[in-house]
């Protein structure tokens, strides 16, 4: 058993929590007798560095009375603060530890904690300006506890409160993963970007991935990418009035160190390094969950390095699939989207193994624990998206990311305007998650997450997951944003039985309800290039059941045992009575059961239920009292056709598009303007706020 799997076991065990008790109570006694700070520093240290060379057989080495030269810091134009001189009491890990005597903080008065919560900010901005990284810092007598860290460039700390278990938990977990890179997005550029003027594993996949692609490519990598494709949108004609395909396609072959100058290419392109930025984020989330399900062998992340090739490309596959995290009651996270080719047996190879367990490698140094000084989260891919997919491209697909300081702007005067403080809000092409994460952040509000109950914090999570939604229709960004809607409450402590509302669909184009012998469904068609379309009718009081996601995740099983009769019964039983005498509505079942088999009998399978479910559970969203976001800006004229007959099939132009007899409606209308329209008529309640980013 390796060092790494035996702490994270103990870390979980019921053992640990009596021995931090025990450790706990053994600071306390002691403190409560000492005579003076360094005392208190000597029974501090004494006590963690047993326990942690008794338990974790971990060597630490505080740094003593560790000189810090004052600086004038600057943040901004406005705010300096000279830090002074002085001797940090002890370092270790890149955690500074300050220690007072009880008398000059547990019971001091206010005005000598004041000053010793400015002595241990100052430190900590020294710290950063002399060299660049940013510690987090804990003050304490023994008796009681502070924590400080950094909130974006600003020292904040927690308020001075009595010392308990949570807190030894707390001050461990700190000494041990305080050397760990943590998951911002300087970090993560640094570490997994593509640049064309040098090389990094990152590149290195991307080449692999698209060799692969013109080459052996297999029978269900084709489905994929086939499928990927006509989901892109990406218009293939400019015309010659952009230019943007010679752009794209110059950025494409600087990347692969190769002439890129064909449909075909540049598709392969894209998809390889989508896969690749798809895999980057997917094992980020395995390490910020460390809890694996895997096998014997694999149980937490570290463990994953030590897997063969074959065993790492099961890993991979089951990854991919997601119901390890279904399992951990994680739902519609990381459940088989159109990046999972690469863990096919016969597209696997050394080379890939390669490259991937160096990345791993890189990722396994990071660690997601925080001091939860204050609730911050962030939108940790947007960064990393736009380092991996050249700028071309985005904005081929009318992707143009919005500035922190924007969103919060946007959905700043949204709440201002809706005046209630339970809204609840979606953002229809949520991209990577900045408004969610905004949103998440505005509806949290500036707490100390260690000041909660355990009781507050699982009603928090609970108000977040009913209040904050998103829609996109990328599935590369669909995934970033549910791994970021899951770091930010992951924050709240274990995660479990949720669904991340987080949908793959199509905000331009939405089910539409239909009666059918008096029942209420919801319809929806499915396009496909084996079979070119099938319908999906279900009754709307089954869509906007609490359970449809998992039900329809269980029907999978049943689409591989090729038996359109047992899956077609199989639903039908999740309906009630009057829904099963309909006659139309089984026959639409039956369809439906006939099109999911026959696609799995044809090697064109593993994506359409999880397609289904989440474009259905699109119909279900109702009564926002905010739609906030940055829609695409996308010309209609720039569209791909297809795309475009689709949509005016589906709303009959609904009127705002101007009457010009052609095929493209008015020239310089923007795919956001129907967006606009389509969700406000679709989720906004009666007296709800639109607040998109629109160009003009």
């Amino acid at each position: 058993m390796s060092k790494c799997l035996k702490i994270s076991q103990w870390l979980k065990s019921g053992e640990y929590q009596i021995e931090i008790d025990a450790l706990l109570t053994n600071i306390i006694r002691k403190s409560e007798l000492a005579e003076s700070e360094a005392e208190t520093s000597a029974i501090f240290e004494n006590e963690i560095y047993y326990f942690m060379r008794s338990k974790f057989a971990v060597d630490l080495h505080f740094q003593k009375e560790t000189p810090v030269e004052g600086v004038v810091h600057t943040f901004g134009n406005s705010l300096q603060r000279t830090s002074g001189k002085g001797r940090m009491d002890a370092v270790v890990n890149n955690l500074v530890i300050e220690y007072k005597h009880y008398s000059k903080l547990f019971k001091s008065k206010d005005k000598d904690r004041k000053k010793a919560f400015k002595q241990v900010s100052d430190y900590l901005y020294a710290l950063y300006d002399l060299k660049k990284e940013k510690y987090d810092a804990i003050l304490t007598d023994g008796l009681s506890v502070s924590y400080f860290s950094f909130v974006g460039d600003t020292v904040q700390h927690t308020a001075l409160r009595t010392i308990t278990t949570e807190d030894i938990d707390t001050i461990v977990k700190a000494i041990l993963n305080n050397k760990s890179k943590k998951f911002e997005p300087k970090n993560i550029v640094r570490d997994f970007s593509i640049s064309s003027l040098s090389s990094s594993v990152t590149r290195d996949i991307a080449n692999i991935l698209f060799a692969e692609l013109e080459g052996k490519i297999t029978e269900r990598s084709i489905m994929l990418y086939e499928e990927w494709k006509n989901l892109m949108h990406l218009s293939v004609d400019d015309n010659g009035k952009s230019g943007d395909i010679d752009k794209r396609r110059a950025d494409l072959s600087a990347v692969f160190s190769s002439t890129i100058n064909d449909v075909d290419r540049e598709y392969k392109a894209i998809y390889a390094l989508q896969t690749t930025y798809a895999i980057i984020v997917k094992l980020i989330a395995c390490k910020v969950l460390d809890r694996l399900n895997y096998n014997a062998e694999a149980d937490v992340y570290h463990d994953l390095l030590s897997l063969d090739s074959g065993k790492m490309r099961s890993f991979f596959q089951r990854m991919e699939d997601g119901y390890s995290y279904s399992n951990m009651g994680v739902r519609n996270f990381l459940e088989g989207d159109f990046f999972s080719w690469y863990a096919d047996e016969a597209q696997w190879g050394d080379k890939l193994y390669d490259a991937l367990l160096k990345l791993m490698v890189n990722i396994d140094y990071y660690s997601s624990f925080s001091l939860n000084v204050r609730y911050a989260p962030i939108d940790v891919f947007k960064d990393l998206y736009m380092s991996i997919i050249p700028q071309s491209i985005r904005h081929s697909m009318g992707e143009y990311f919005t500035p922190e300081w924007l969103a919060d702007s946007v959905v700043e005067e949204a709440i201002g305007y809706v005046g209630n403080s339970r809204w609840k809000a979606i953002d229809p092409c949520c991209g990577s998650g900045i408004f969610i994460i905004t949103l998440i952040k505005k509806l949290v509000g500036d707490i100390s997450l260690g000041e909660l109950t355990r009781k507050n914090k699982e009603l928090l999570l609970e108000e977040i997951i009913n209040r904050v939604y998103g829609i996109d229709i990328n599935p590369l960004s669909v995934l970033s944003a549910r791994i970021s809607y899951y770091l930010a409450i992951h924050q709240l402590g274990d995660v479990k039985d949720v669904e991340i509302p987080v949908y793959l669909g199509d905000s331009a184009i939405t089910p539409v309800m239909l009666q059918i012998d008096g029942i209420a469904c919801y319809s929806y068609s499915v396009n496909n290039l084996k079979c070119g379309s099938f319908d999906v009718v279900l009754p709307k009081r089954f869509v906007e059941e609490p359970k449809f996601g998992e039900i329809m995740n269980r029907l999978q099983a049943l689409v591989k045992a090729e038996s359109t009769s047992v899956l077609t019964h199989v639903l039908l039983n999740e309906f009630t009575e009057e829904e099963r005498k309909s006659k139309k509505i089984v026959s639409y079942i039956e369809a439906l059961s006939e099109s999911l088999v026959y696609l799995h009998k044809n090697k064109w399978d593993g994506i359409w239920i999880r397609i289904v479910t989440n474009f259905m559970s699109i119909a279900r969203l109702t009564s926002f009292d905010m739609i906030v976001g940055n829609p695409p800006w996308v010309k209609w004229e720039h569209l791909p056709a297809a795309y475009t007959r689709k949509i005016k099939e589906f709303c009959d132009i609904r009127h705002i598009f101007c009457n010009d007899g052609g095929l493209f409606g008015g020239a310089q209308l923007n795919i956001c303007a129907l967006i606009a329209n389509v969700s406000a008529a679709n989720w906004l309640n009666q007296n709800g706020v639109l607040a998109l980013l629109i160009l003009l």
